[in-house]
């Protein structure tokens, strides 16, 4: 269900309803595998979230996270 949850929250934030989008994605993420597309995507979400909501948390960290998903390997 990953995929579908940040495919919500990817219309959450075009529809401006940046605190659905942020916690859709963070939903996914933690569902999810962690790592690859779909971790970036869903921390792309964040990030565009967080610059419109102060209370979400820190941009810059959010932008750190995402790019972690690229360098992280999969777990065994």
């Amino acid at each position: 269900w990953p995929e579908q949850l940040q495919q919500h929250a990817e219309t959450a934030l075009q529809q401006s309803d940046y605190a659905t989008a942020h916690d859709l994605a963070m939903q996914s993420w933690k569902q999810g595998s962690r790592h690859g597309k779909l971790c970036e995507r869903n921390w792309q979400v964040i990030v565009e979230a967080r610059k419109h909501s102060n209370r979400l948390g820190g941009v810059d960290a959010a932008r750190k996270q995402q790019a972690e998903c690229l360098r992280s390997t999969p777990s065994q």
